[in-house]
């Protein structure tokens, strides 16, 4: 129930109050095992004092976050990703935006190997990279998987996925233990509700190299 879209919803006459519920308690699931998973794999010695901060403060209900814990985490994660405004992406207009942003960020671990998301699948997410190295590829014309790039520390993707239902143009995989800061596309609509998607869409006619998938 809580990985359908729109359209199958209303074909099927799911009551949205039970869908809503239905996405907080796979949420909720999916971050409780990744925090156990993330204990067991000794991933807080893996990571820095920063990194172990932004998982622990991401590690709790949006509502139970604390301002003083939503600006500590945004002081570490300012130059990354949409948090840079040097960077050109402009999601952010302000501080308090940032910050409403940093409450709904859930944190995802990812040991080698481990696939993010697939070339062909739905997304409905995109990711910041707090630690770790990433592999993008896809399928070429021969039928083969080609690889595009590597994602590093302080890099962002998937962002195509928070302007419509967009199918995923590349497979992502993680290269190393990585984790991953998780932004989800209801989310992004509560958060950016008064942000100016003009400059975002410019900015995806304008890719000729590698998708952002």
């Amino acid at each position: 129930l809580a990985r359908m879209d729109a359209a199958e919803l209303v074909h099927r006459k799911v009551d949205l109050g039970l869908f809503e519920g239905a996405q907080k308690f796979y949420k909720d699931l999916q971050d409780n095992l990744d925090a156990q998973a993330a204990e067991e794999s000794g991933a807080f010695e893996k990571v820095s004092d920063d990194v172990r901060d932004v998982m622990l403060t991401t590690r709790k209900p949006p509502n139970e976050r604390t301002i003083v814990e939503l600006d500590r985490m945004l002081d570490i994660v300012k130059s990354f990703g949409i948090f840079d405004p040097q960077k050109g992406k402009k999601f952010l207009q302000n501080h308090a935006q940032a910050r409403a942003v940093c409450a709904v960020l859930h944190c995802r671990t990812f040991e080698p190997g481990r696939c993010v998301c697939a070339e062909g699948e739905e997304g409905q997410t995109m990711y910041i990279v707090l630690y770790g190295r990433l592999a993008v590829s896809h399928i070429n014309s021969s039928g083969e998987s080609q690889h595009l790039k590597d994602i590093l520390e302080g890099e962002d993707f998937g962002e195509l996925a928070m302007l419509g239902d967009n199918v995923r143009t590349a497979t992502v995989v993680a290269n190393e233990f990585s984790v991953l800061l998780e932004l989800q596309r209801p989310d992004y609509d509560a958060t950016f509700r008064q942000a100016d998607e003009e400059e975002i869409i410019e900015k995806v006619q304008n890719l000729t190299v590698c998708p952002l998938f």
